[in-house]
């Protein structure tokens, strides 16, 4: 009698003595995944208006436009972000500026590339962002940046959901 009851009590202390083996990192992606998820094709003939929009999308997220060249295609841009820890943060872009860990940066900012081209059945944007950490608590001077590639396919769908409805209103002249 005595035996069963201590059978499930001595059941229930071997688990918790069980060793928890840690979660696996995730499969790191390759190049090609990478660029499967920074990119999107439009069926506009117009890559300029395309790039217009890629600024008008940016600016809407807080982006300052550095530096854009419609002949070639290309968009730079960035963003001041909370600095890391501080979760009380707007978007999504700015929520990848502040989920990094290890370290007191006292800067941050997300920068963004893009390229715009135009291909056989329209056009193909190709914006990729990173994060930049910048130490500056070293007496007011700045170590070299830390910066992080933004690789989370979910920022990506985000941001080309932002870019798809801002093709659309420019379509319909709104």
């Amino acid at each position: 009698m005595t035996l069963s009851r201590g059978l499930p009590i001595l059941a229930v202390a071997s688990l918790g003595c069980a060793t928890m083996r840690p979660i696996p990192d995730p499969t790191p992606l390759s190049q090609l995944q990478i660029r499967a998820i920074q990119s999107r094709a439009y069926s506009v003939r117009d890559p300029n208006a395309v790039l217009k929009v890629l600024v008008a999308v940016l600016q809407d997220d807080g982006f300052i436009v550095r530096y854009a060249n419609t002949r070639l295609g290309l968009l730079d841009a960035s963003k001041m972000v909370a600095a890391p820890g501080n979760t009380h943060t707007s978007t999504l872009l700015d929520r990848i500026g502040s989920d990094i860990g290890g370290g007191t940066f006292a800067n941050a900012s997300v920068e963004a590339m893009a390229n715009v081209s135009p291909s056989n059945d329209g056009v193909t944007v190709r914006i990729s962002f990173q994060r930049k950490l910048t130490d500056s608590s070293y007496g007011g001077t700045s170590e070299a940046p830390t910066l992080v590639p933004v690789v989370d396919q979910t920022t990506y769908q985000e941001f080309f959901a932002k870019v798809d409805k801002g093709l659309f209103l420019a379509h319909h002249g709104l």
